[in-house]
């Protein structure tokens, strides 16, 4: 939210706020239906204790390989911003060295007049 324009602001968290709550109801409508399907029951009041409990192992064990996608995708994502930075700011860098464009005794002329200086031939 630092980097968003004040007067995009109001949308940015409106947009987020949006993303989070759809996540939530889609997550929880995922996470019914893979129990109701491994416990093979529409009823869960009428359902065997250990269908019930084997829905929720195979359930929570679905929700803790989503996390550990999500943690990944972030973690990778991150690594990626960073090496794109890093590697942004290292182009930066050689170009400024090899142009001379950020130092200024680079850009400083080094001959007075209006032709470079002749150099002379060695033999």
């Amino acid at each position: 939210m630092a980097e968003v324009p004040p007067d995009q602001r109001g949308v940015t968290s409106g947009m987020l706020n949006l993303s989070r709550s759809l996540g939530l109801v889609t997550g929880t409508s995922v996470m019914g239906a893979v129990f109701a399907l491994v416990s093979a029951t529409t009823d869960v009041t009428t359902a065997r204790p250990e269908a019930v409990a084997t829905g929720m192992r195979i359930t929570f064990a679905v929700g803790t390989l989503l996390i550990v996608v999500a943690l990944m995708t972030a973690a990778g994502g991150r690594a990626l911003a960073q090496r794109t930075a890093g590697m942004a700011a290292e182009a930066e860098r050689v170009r400024g060295v090899s142009d001379g464009s950020r130092d200024p005794e680079r850009c400083r002329p080094r001959y007075s007049g209006n032709s470079p200086p002749r150099q002379e031939l060695q033999s």
